[in-house]
């Protein structure tokens, strides 16, 4: 459900496959054929409330934060934040995501072709698309992925 697979350093390897096993945990499948199990927050943030998403998440120097705000059979929201000059290598997920930049500025490649999205701006990545992402500034997003 995210760009990539995030490991226990908290960077994204683009060669991990992950299966969500019904919506309490997932099974990743890491370098050698190692199997990690995560547990989800099935849940996300709490329901009826007004957030500001500022207050959900924060970012920490050179990282790539995440933050679900709901996850459902099929698919999720989950907020981002990246930190200026950090990375997510490429990969591509049988999902299609659509990514609405809420702060900040980033340039994603999506099957060779570069992007430039910006604060208020949406990006509709194709599911099986290979893409990457590179913070150019410090920036948000709303990453909201259905299952194709």
């Amino acid at each position: 459900m995210t760009f990539g697979i995030m490991k226990d350093d908290n960077k994204c390897y683009p060669d991990i496959r992950q299966i969500t096993v019904g919506t309490d945990f997932a099974l990743s499948l890491i370098e050698n054929n190692h199997i990690n199990i995560t547990t989800m927050d099935t849940k996300g943030i709490e329901t009826k409330k007004v957030f500001d998403y500022k207050s959900l998440i924060d970012y920490k120097p050179g990282e790539v934060d995440e933050k679900m705000v709901t996850f459902v059979k099929g698919g999720g929201v989950e907020l981002k934040a990246a930190d200026a000059g950090t990375d997510i290598a490429e990969h591509s997920v049988p999902y299609q995501a659509t990514l609405y930049v809420l702060d900040g500025e980033a340039e994603v490649t999506i099957d060779g072709q570069v992007f430039n999205p910006h604060e208020g701006q949406l990006l509709v990545v194709p599911a099986n698309a290979k893409h990457s992402l590179h913070a150019n500034k410090r920036f948000t997003v709303l990453l909201s992925v259905i299952s194709a």
